[in-house]
């Protein structure tokens, strides 16, 4: 999951930002993205020893992102959020029908934009409740960065007139089979003592907007998965290192809509 900036006053800024691509850009962006994409025959778990479970180092020994990891598979269709920690950009008051999108772009121009393979971010939420309003529905998309083929699942995240060094680590640190039906995504690796455990960044929406450095997300390709998925997601979060007490419930019953992706 993802990092926001959507104040109205930046439009002008990402609109600029956003360098025009000819077909020859996007052939070569859709190559790279290929050559990124591996296919792990079983659920993935980062790589190097356990990560333990007391928490006493952050980050905890041996944690990082999963390895191999096929991110055709993972953008190849809609994620449901079912848990997540609060984040700068999203408080627990927009915890309703949050669903993430990504989509295959061409890399940016410029030493400042550019990156080895390039996604497109459409995040979509309600604030209050599931009839609410759309909480994204004046935002621009974000910009997802591979900025290393050799590690897909390292991604930075951040508005596409932000540079990419600007932007904010998303690491999927663990996942289901081929194909994905769960991931388990981290603002990076989480450095802080919690209360059972590792987390992020506190959110903080007057300095960190975008959420950098913050999040733990449970997600599903299910917009409403059962009671026993999501205790396992739990499980596997604590099992990583993770202070899992951040966790707060997502409300997907009942959401519909041709954005969110489930016909009402």
């Amino acid at each position: 999951m993802l990092r926001v900036a959507i104040a109205s006053l930046f439009l002008a800024a990402a609109v600029r930002a956003e360098s025009s691509q000819d077909a020859c850009d996007e052939q070569e962006g859709s190559s790279l993205l290929q050559a990124a994409a591996s296919q792990p025959t079983q659920a993935q778990q980062p790589a190097g020893p356990p990560a333990g479970t007391g928490g006493e180092v952050c980050p905890p020994p041996g944690f990082d992102s999963v390895e191999p990891f096929n991110i055709s598979d993972y953008i190849s269709a809609l994620w449901y959020i079912q848990m997540q920690s609060e984040v700068g950009y999203l408080p627990k008051e927009r915890f309703f029908c949050v669903r993430a999108n990504y989509t295959e772009t061409a890399p940016g121009t410029g030493p400042l934009f550019q990156s080895e393979a390039e996604l497109i971010v459409d995040n979509y939420a309600r604030e209050g409740s599931t009839s609410g309003p759309d909480s994204f529905s004046r935002g621009i998309p974000l910009r997802a960065s591979i900025t290393d083929l050799s590690q897909p699942s390292k991604l930075v995240v951040g508005p596409p007139f932000a540079p990419v060094r600007a932007r904010g680590p998303y690491w999927v640190v663990a996942v289901s089979e081929q194909p994905y039906e769960w991931a388990i995504v981290s603002g990076g690796p989480p450095t802080i003592q919690g209360v059972d455990g590792c987390r992020n960044q506190e959110p903080d929406r007057e300095n960190n907007r975008n959420g950098n450095e913050e999040g733990l997300f449970l997600l599903t390709r299910e917009p409403v998965a059962p009671n026993s998925t999501v205790d396992m997601l739990v499980e596997k979060a604590s099992a990583l290192g993770f202070d899992t007490s951040v966790l707060l419930p997502v409300e997907q019953e009942g959401c519909c809509g041709e954005t969110y992706g489930v016909p009402c």
